[in-house]
């Protein structure tokens, strides 16, 4: 039977839109807004706003950083002694943002091109064209999911892995081994070598799968199913369904916080967000935001 441990989503205190101890940041898209989680699945809400006016962005692994658009600018953001602090990258609208396992690289598109960051130095490369989902690992080197084919990219080189239908989602293996494809065109999940290239059928379990994420250990791949109202939580190793969550609504994508928790997005326009927590059984809490202290 599954078990993963229920984790503390964060801990210390608001004072004033700040925090004390170590923080969880989480973009939430019904404010276009960065925030933290403050409590525990089931009792938790989002902290005041500490960005406001973003928009395609993502949030690291570690909750230490993001990045995503202001104002008609790329910018990354990093809590620094409970404040957050912004830096501008380049001009333009950033879309697809993706960090790797490690939190150090993030790949994002500007318009057609795609650009990598590199936190530690602080350097911005450009790849070349692309255009669809994003995955980078940790050596920085990225992926690209557009209609068609799955195209790895490093450096100035460009090289097509495998092709496939309508990728609407990549989840990649923390070894950087294996990509995870939702293809709605299959009403699938792929997975493909990222090394050598080359396709093959994982899950046909949801009917419409729409959002991938791993598990921080990757024994486990989440599928979510938007238009059966589900996720399903897959093992890697034999592909067997080992638990089945039903939702009240069309997920439309998730995000890793924090080992066993996951940030549920529906797909309505500015509907609230929802964690999905695993333990011996998954379920979805409804997250409420507040404002001031």
């Amino acid at each position: 039977m599954l078990r993963l441990a229920s984790f503390l989503l964060l801990t210390g205190c608001a004072l004033q839109a700040q925090i004390t101890g170590p923080s969880t940041l989480v973009f939430d898209e019904a404010t276009r807004s960065l925030r933290f989680v403050l409590g525990v699945p089931g009792a938790s809400h989002f902290g005041p706003a500490l960005a406001e006016g973003l928009t395609a962005m993502a949030v690291s692994p570690d909750g230490s950083r993001a990045l995503g658009s202001h104002d008609g600018q790329v910018a990354s953001y990093q809590m620094v002694d409970g404040t957050l602090a912004e830096r501008l990258l380049m001009a333009g609208e950033a879309s697809s943002v993706a960090w790797d396992a490690g939190s150090r690289y993030a790949a994002f598109l500007a318009g057609s091109k795609l650009f990598r960051y590199d936190a530690g130095s602080g350097d911005l490369l450009e790849l070349g064209d692309a255009a669809g989902r994003l995955a980078v690992d940790r050596a920085g080197v990225v992926f690209a999911a557009s209609a068609g084919a799955v195209t790895r990219y490093t450096g100035s080189e460009a090289l097509r892995l495998a092709g496939v239908g309508s990728p609407v989602d990549l989840a990649l293996s923390a070894d950087g081994a294996a990509l995870y494809v939702a293809d709605t065109a299959s009403r699938s999940v792929l997975r493909i070598d990222a090394r050598q290239g080359g396709a093959q059928s994982f899950s046909a379990v949801a009917a419409d799968p729409v959002a991938l994420a791993l598990s921080k250990d990757g024994a486990s791949l989440l599928v979510a199913d938007g238009e059966g109202h589900k996720v399903y939580v897959l093992s890697v190793d034999t592909q067997e369904l080992r638990l089945t969550l039903d939702l009240a609504f069309a997920p439309s994508r998730l995000t890793p916080l924090s080992d066993s928790l996951f940030a549920l997005t529906r797909r309505e326009a500015g509907a609230p967000l929802e964690v999905l927590a695993l333990r011996d059984s998954a379920a979805a809490y409804f997250i409420p935001a507040v404002e001031g202290n």
